[in-house]
């Protein structure tokens, strides 16, 4: 589940009974469904069950690929759409 506040991006992995899951490692690409020249990889904590990684989008769809390792070695890969900005009523 990602959040955006303008200037930090969280995620957080849930396991099946809803709580946050255990995982080793975890990466992330946010860019452009469009194109590669504004990917950023941002570096993440990991704090109270929650990714935290500083971040700057300019408005607009954004693609979110993550990738992470549970303690048992699975590898868990999604990709995200998520919009930052205010939208245009």
């Amino acid at each position: 589940t990602p959040e955006y506040n303008g200037r930090e991006l969280t995620l957080l992995i849930r396991d099946a009974q809803g709580n946050p899951a255990r995982v080793r490692s975890l990466t992330a690409t946010v860019g452009r469904p469009t194109h590669v020249r504004e990917d950023q990889t941002p570096r993440f904590i990991y704090e109270n069950g929650i990714f935290r990684a500083a971040l700057t989008l300019a408005p607009g769809i954004w693609n979110i690929n993550v990738t992470a390792e549970a303690w048992d070695g699975t590898v868990f890969r999604q990709r995200i759409d998520h919009y930052a900005g205010n939208r245009v009523k």
